[in-house]
């Protein structure tokens, strides 16, 4: 962990994590890892963002356990094997679900991420009542946030690939972006 030689070529996805936990909560404890943009038990896949992200900024490829998570190629097949089981997001794993997120990150880039997470501490400051207070509510205002970010609505990836319930009015709320449910890599 304080092997700088070591640390500066390959990083070390454990200590990112962890570090990730602490971009995940609010320094004010107003939320802590279980935040607003976090649902159907995600919170250590969320995290994960910010390893998968501090390691693609450092340029860093071999991620020990988690290298698939460089590669658009990987990332798909790991989905595609989790989806081909039929299960729905809820039902994934860290990796499996991480394999979501990283399908959007590979199509949009990381700019997406870089508007809508930060978006959801502002409105902590700005007015906390209008934040997601339900699973529900989570799982619709990432749907909204994300399409309007990536400027696709993204229903029918993660409402129809994904299996993640998202409310009518949430689909309404996106329906006239241009559909996007397919991975066009930004690799």
């Amino acid at each position: 962990m304080v092997d700088l030689p070591q640390l500066t070529p390959t990083g070390n996805w454990g200590w990112f994590h962890e570090l990730g936990h602490e971009a995940q909560r609010r320094p004010d404890k107003s939320w802590s890892w279980n935040n607003p943009y976090t649902f159907d038990g995600s919170i250590e896949v969320t995290v994960n963002l910010y390893s998968a992200h501090a390691f693609d900024q450092l340029g860093m490829r071999d991620r020990k356990g988690w290298t698939w998570t460089a590669s658009s190629e990987a990332v798909e097949e790991k989905a595609t094997t989790f989806l081909d089981k039929g299960k729905t997001y809820a039902e994934g794993n860290a990796g499996e679900k991480l394999a979501m997120h990283l399908q959007v990150r590979h199509a949009f880039g990381w700019d997406v991420y870089r508007e809508v997470l930060p978006g959801y501490s502002k409105q902590q400051d700005d007015d906390p009542s209008q934040l997601p207070k339900s699973e529900q509510a989570e799982r619709d205002a990432w749907l909204v946030r994300m399409s309007k970010a990536t400027g696709h609505n993204l229903s029918s990836f993660y409402g129809e690939a994904w299996c993640i319930p998202l409310s009518p009015e949430a689909i309404k709320e996106v329906e006239d972006l241009p559909k996007w449910s397919s991975v066009e890599s930004k690799d």
